[in-house]
C-alpha cells in the first residue's frame, strides 16, 4: 500500500521546504513515498539529484535510511527531515556505502520488485570521512559542468591566468568571433580545473565567479561605450 507522497522543494506547499534562495533547487523537486516496505525517492527537478555520489535525473530509486542525497548536487537533504514524515527506530544509524545497483546503472525500478534492508549502528570515523569525501566529489563535479560566463568573454586573459596559454594563440586567429567564445564557455571550467593548481573546490569558485564578473562588467561597459558612440556620431552628423 503506497503512503501519500511528502514533496520536497522551494514551492511554498513543499512537505520539505526549502529556503527561496536555493535557486538550483526545483519548486517540485522530488517526492518520496513508502510502499510498506521501502523507502522510494522520486526526482522531478530540472537539475537532478546526487544520491550516494550518482546522479539521478526524473527517475524513482529506493532509497535507504544513511543514503547521502544531494538536491541539485548541492544542497543536502538530511534523513531527519525525512524521519518526520517516516519514523525509523530512534537508534543511531550507519550511512550505507554500498551502491545501489538501481541508481548505478540509472535504470527506473519497480519498487515492488525490490528488498533492502536497513542497517543500524554508529557511524564509523572512515564512513564519515568517506561520506564528505564524496560530497567533495559531487561539488566538483557539479562545478567544472557550469558554462564559464569568465571564458566566454574573456578567454585569452582568462586562459593565459588559468593554466591555458594557448588561449592566446586561438585569439589571434579567431580574433573575437562568437565560436571560441562558446567553446570556452562549454569547456571552460573542465579545463581549468584539470591545467592549474586549486587548493580546494571553494578556491576554484571563488576565483571563476571574479572571472565572471569582471567578464560581465567589461561587457556591459562595452555595450555602453558602443551605444555611446553612436548617439554622439548621430549627434554630430545634425
Amino acid at each position: 500500500m503506497i503512503q501519500r507522497e511528502v514533496t520536497v522543494g522551494r514551492a511554498p506547499d513543499s512537505d520539505i521546504l526549502y529556503d527561496p534562495n536555493c535557486v538550483h533547487i526545483s519548486n517540485a523537486h522530488a517526492v518520496i513515498y513508502s510502499n510498506g516496505s521501502q523507502l522510494i525517492f522520486k526526482d522531478t527537478s530540472t537539475n537532478g539529484t546526487f544520491i550516494n555520489n550518482v546522479r539521478v535525473h526524473h527517475q524513482s530509486v529506493i532509497i535507504n535510511y544513511g543514503d547521502s542525497i544531494f538536491l541539485a548536487g548541492k544542497y543536502p537533504l538530511t534523513w531527519d527531515r525525512i524521519g518526520v514524515f517516516f519514523p525509523m527506530e530512534k537508534q543511531p544509524t550507519r550511512i550505507n556505502s554500498s551502491y545501489n545497483p538501481n541508481i548505478k546503472s540509472k535504470t527506473v525500478v519497480n519498487p515492488s520488485n525490490q528488498q533492502q534492508s536497513v542497517v543500524y549502528g554508529p557511524i564509523a570515523i572512515d564512513e564519515e570521512k568517506s561520506s564528505a569525501s564524496n560530497n567533495s566529489s559531487i561539488n566538483i563535479e557539479v562545478e567544472t559542468a557550469r558554462f564559464n560566463w569568465g571564458a566566454f568573454f574573456l578567454y585569452p586573459f582568462w586562459g593565459f591566468a588559468n593554466g591555458m596559454w594557448w588561449a592566446f594563440l586561438i585569439s589571434w586567429f579567431f580574433g573575437w568571433t562568437i565560436i571560441p567564445n562558446i567553446l570556452f564557455g562549454i569547456m571552460g571550467s573542465k579545463w581549468a580545473w584539470k591545467n592549474k593548481h586549486w587548493r580546494d573546490i571553494n578556491h576554484f569558485v571563488i576565483v571563476q565567479d571574479s572571472w565572471k564578473r569582471w567578464g560581465i562588467g567589461l561587457f556591459i561597459a562595452g555595450v555602453f561605450i558602443l551605444i555611446f558612440t553612436i548617439v554622439m556620431a548621430l549627434a554630430s552628423s545634425f
